[in-house]
């Protein structure tokens, strides 16, 4: 055995069963493999039965009403109709057809972001990312300021990029990945 899985086995080995458990369970996506197959095998030398997925789905229950979500409902009801009315009043005042059509194009991709965060789907969570990208990449060529382009672009990664990244990215559990059932509405 190697001393990095050596390492990682005595680390499981000092977890608690309520850690091991959230381990083989909520955070699965987490985890390696291999870090996985340990924390089971503990499991199992501690005689502790993995669990059921009723179980597990009520977990998932509880953990989505502990994490804060105050930023997700201003972004899904206040900062995104902002962009897409700032996106309208822009295609309207501007007179150069490629700005207009990226306009345009942003304020078609923000509806779809809005529709989809809001139904908590994954498609929804996954196109964020993209306005995201897309708004970093516009913004530094709207601004005045007498940075460059990259410094513009490095300034708005960090500052705005990286916590939305964490933000999110800490969030995923909550969108689904399936449809709604008929006539499930939100």
């Amino acid at each position: 055995m190697t001393d990095e899985l050596e390492y990682l086995r005595r680390q499981i080995c000092n977890m608690s069963d309520d850690e091991l458990r959230k381990m083989v369970t909520l955070d699965l996506a987490d985890y390696r493999l291999e870090a996985i197959d340990l924390a089971r095998e503990e499991l199992k030398r501690r005689n502790i039965e993995e669990i059921e997925e009723a179980q597990i789905e009520e977990l998932r229950r509880t953990r989505d009403k502990d994490i804060p979500t105050g930023w997700l409902e201003f972004y899904i009801y206040c900062r995104i109709p902002l962009g897409i009315i700032g996106a309208l009043i822009t295609a309207l005042l501007t007179e150069a057809p490629v700005f207009i059509f990226f306009t345009v194009l942003y304020g078609t991709l923000s509806v779809a972001v809005f529709v989809g965060l809001r139904r908590r789907r994954l498609w929804g969570w996954k196109l964020n990312w993209i306005l995201l990208a897309v708004e970093s990449l516009l913004f530094p060529l709207t601004s005045e300021s007498g940075l460059s382009y990259f410094g513009l672009l490095a300034i708005v990664a960090l500052l705005w990029i990286w916590p939305n990244y964490v933000y999110f990215r800490k969030r995923r559990h909550l969108f689904k990945k399936r449809q709604s059932a008929k006539g499930d509405r939100y």
